[in-house]
Order: structure tokens, then C-alpha cells, then sequence
């Protein structure tokens, strides 16, 4: 199991900006700005998403969510395959930011809670975060960790190999975002989906 980041060329100023603005589509800053904020991520979807990949599923919006204040949620169980987590709050993720909910800005470790469903015959499996806003993001499926990344990976898509730790049918996912300070305009946490990608591999799993 692995995590990595991906690794996207660094992105020059937009070359097309005075075109664009000829044509009166839009001014240097509109292209400069997008590209700076989401480009990265629209082409590290495009790719992940690309021949010979399919997407198997794209986590709910709508999660499951719970602030963390002492950094006990491991203790607590929050991150094993059948905690009951019928009293957190369901929230939004990559639709709505938290403080577009009018949800408080609560400095804390946020945890997320969701499921996927693998099939049976399946090859290379990967979850794909196409950005989470926090100083750091743990990853864990049915309890087991598969990733632990530092404020490095903080707006930056990544990717988890979780091929060796899912079960048929439903699998238990859980995310813990470090938001202890804080961040901008109050993204904090999963901010953009989250995608299962199947790769192909030399081997079946079954």
C-alpha cells in the first residue's frame, strides 16, 4: 500500500490570455486565475481518469463528519469498519464548502466517514483525492491505514492504493484531516471528489 502525490509539470502563464482577451471571452486574470487554482487538479483527474482506467465509483457528496478535538478518534474507534456513525452530522463535500453550510469555523481534526463498493473481479484499486484543504490527511479503509500524508499533500490530488485492504460488495472508508489553523475562506477538509480508479495490473484480484 501507497500513497503519492501527483506530480502535475509546473504551469507557465497563460499564453493565451491576450487571445482570449481579443476575442472578448475574458481578461488576463480570469484564464491566470483558473488555470493557478484548478489546473492542477483538472489535469491530474484527466489523467487518472484516462485510457486503459475506469472509474468505479465517485464517493458521495454528502458524508458523514465529526470534529476531533483531543485527536482521539483512532481511540474512539472512528476509523474501524462498523462504528456507528449515525449521530455525526452529514455534510457536503466537493458541492458546497463547510462555511457556505454555515457551518462554524472549529479549529480541530476533522474526520469524514463514506463506503465504496468493490466488485468481486477487480485488479489495481486506487482511491483518487482530488484535494483535500488541511495540514495533514489520514486515509484508512475497513480500520487499516493506508496513508498518512503531511501538510505536502495539502490541495494537491493524491492517490492511495488500496487494492490489498477492500472485501467484495461494502468497504468502510475513513478520513481524517488535520484543521487546526487556519485555512482559506474555510475549505477545510475534503473539498473535491474523491474518486475508486481500477487500474490494469498483471494480476487479478479476486
Amino acid at each position: 500500500m501507497k500513497a503519492y502525490l501527483r506530480r502535475i509539470p509546473s504551469i507557465s502563464p497563460c499564453v493565451m490570455a491576450s487571445a482570449e482577451e481579443d476575442k472578448g471571452y475574458s481578461n488576463h486574470y480570469t484564464l491566470n486565475y483558473l488555470r493557478c487554482f484548478l489546473g492542477e487538479h483538472v489535469t491530474a483527474g484527466a489523467e487518472v481518469t484516462g485510457p486503459l482506467n475506469k472509474v468505479l465509483q465517485v464517493l458521495p457528496d454528502r458524508m458523514k463528519l465529526m470534529h476531533d478535538f483531543e485527536d482521539r478518534g483512532v481511540e474512539e474507534g472512528y476509523h474501524g469498519p462498523n462504528f456507528d456513525d449515525s449521530k455525526w452530522k452529514e455534510v457536503a463535500t466537493y458541492s458546497s464548502t463547510l462555511n457556505a453550510q454555515d457551518l462554524p469555523d472549529i479549529k480541530s481534526f476533522i474526520w469524514y466517514r463514506a463506503s465504496i463498493d468493490v466488485p468481486r473481479q477487480h485488479s489495481q484499486l486506487q482511491l483518487f483525492f482530488t484535494e483535500v484543504d488541511g495540514q495533514g490527511v489520514t486515509v484508512y479503509v475497513n480500520g487499516t491505514e493506508v496513508a498518512s500524508l503531511d501538510k505536502q499533500a495539502r490541495r494537491k490530488p493524491f492517490e492511495v492504493d488500496i487494492t490489498d485492504v477492500v472485501n467484495p460488495a461494502r468497504n468502510a472508508v475513513a478520513v481524517k484531516v488535520d484543521h487546526r489553523k487556519i485555512t482559506e475562506l474555510y475549505l477545510g477538509g475534503i473539498v473535491r471528489p474523491v474518486l475508486l480508479i481500477e487500474q490494469p495490473s498483471r494480476q487479478s484480484h479476486p
